[in-house]
C-alpha cells in the first residue's frame, strides 16, 4: 500500500509542479506542489529510502524546470530533518506509522508541521538559487509567498481529503 500511494503521489506532484505550478508565479514565489510528497510520506518508511525518493523527485523537478541541481539538494536536505520536525510537534511513541494528516497529528499542529517544511524548504530553494545574500529583500519576498500560496494549497488539499473520507 505504502509503494503505490508513494508512487501515485511522486507522479502527481511531479507532473502538477511541471505543468501547472512553475508557470504561476507572484513576485518571483512559486506553490511549490511537491513538497507535499515530502510532507505526506509515510514515517515508517526508512530513511534512506526517503531522502532517495525526495532527491529523485527533485531531480526530476530540476531537469524539467532547468534549475540545475537546486530542487534535488533543497528536496534531500529536507528529506533529511523531516522526521526531527515533525517529531518537534509530534512525540514519537505517538505517531509511528502512517502518513502525517490533520486527523492523525491534528489541525493545529498539521498546519504548523506542514508550514515548517514548507518555510525550510522555501529557504533552501532560494538562498541556494541566489547563492548570495546581496539582495536578501527579494529573497524573502519570494520565501514568504512561496509559503503563504503552498500552505494554503496544502491546507486546503487536506481538508478537501478529509471530507471526502467523512462521506464514504
Amino acid at each position: 500500500m505504502n509503494s503505490i500511494y508513494i508512487t501515485i503521489w511522486f507522479f502527481v506532484c511531479f507532473v502538477l509542479q511541471v505543468l501547472i505550478f512553475n508557470h504561476l508565479a507572484i513576485a518571483g514565489g512559486i506553490v511549490l506542489f511537491y513538497v507535499y510528497l515530502l510532507v505526506k510520506m509515510p514515517v515508517e518508511i526508512n530513511r534512506p529510502l526517503q531522502i532517495a525518493i525526495c532527491f529523485l523527485l527533485g531531480l526530476l523537478i530540476d531537469i524539467f524546470s532547468n534549475t540545475p541541481g537546486m530542487n534535488a539538494l533543497a528536496c534531500t536536505t529536507i528529506a533529511w530533518v523531516r522526521l526531527p520536525i515533525l517529531h518537534a510537534y509530534v512525540v514519537a511513541d505517538d505517531f509511528k506509522s502512517g502518513s502525517p494528516n490533520r486527523r492523525a497529528i491534528g489541525q493545529s499542529l498539521f498546519n504548523r508541521y506542514c508550514i515548517s517544511i514548507i518555510l525550510c524548504h522555501a529557504f533552501l530553494l532560494y538562498l541556494i538559487e541566489a547563492f548570495t545574500c546581496f539582495n536578501i529583500l527579494q529573497m524573502l519576498i519570494k520565501i514568504v509567498i512561496s509559503t503563504v500560496l503552498t500552505s494554503i494549497i496544502f491546507i486546503g488539499l487536506e481538508e478537501f481529503m478529509s471530507r471526502r473520507k467523512k462521506e464514504k
